[in-house]
């Protein structure tokens, strides 16, 4: 039996209930776990007004994920000749920044809603959501959408679109 999949893209739309269900059904919780994977330039009141309704429509959980990159950045100039980053100072620069990013987060949230916070390491961002998304057990994954297209597109890919494709959650996509 085929997995389904389901990406709802909303853009321009405060709407989150699929034009398929009828009235008697809205009234249905149909997401009690919202994973919602966060970066500094996705953290504003214009993307978390709607996820704010979401979450109060479904009396849902939000679970705020950041990702950090695992390995440590090798840095390299004329003056430092090469800069060594240790793994530990690393990681407690990713987690010092994920707190950081999840206090933000939380600010521009209903302070009635449940939040919960998860702090990963994956070289590769959208595997690393879905990870959190299967750990956390999530119902549905909402995403911002950077909209990359053309070359800049090409070269960096959509973390979005490689959730959609690999996930089995719905993920909900925020755009413009």
């Amino acid at each position: 039996m085929p997995q389904h999949r389901l990406a709802w893209v909303m853009i321009k739309s405060q709407q989150f209930i699929p034009p398929q269900l009828t009235q008697p059904q809205k009234d249905h919780i149909m997401f009690k776990k919202i994973l919602l994977p966060i970066s500094a330039d996705l953290i504003n009141k214009k993307n978390m007004a709607p996820i704010n309704q979401l979450a109060t429509e479904n009396k849902a959980e939000i679970v705020l994920s950041y990702i950090s990159e695992p390995l440590a950045p090798n840095f390299y100039s004329d003056s430092t000749m090469n800069y060594y980053v240790s793994e530990d100072d690393h990681k407690k620069a990713c987690e010092e920044y994920s707190i950081k990013l999840f206090d933000q987060a939380k600010k521009l949230l209903d302070s009635t809603l449940a939040v919960s916070t998860e702090h990963t390491f994956s070289a590769n961002v959208s595997h690393g959501i879905i990870k959190v998304a299967e750990k956390v057990h999530a119902d549905l994954i909402v995403m911002a959408s950077h909209k990359r297209t053309g070359i800049k597109g090409f070269i960096l890919g959509s973390d979005s679109h490689d959730v959609i494709l690999h996930s089995h959650l719905p993920v909900l996509i925020l755009g413009d």
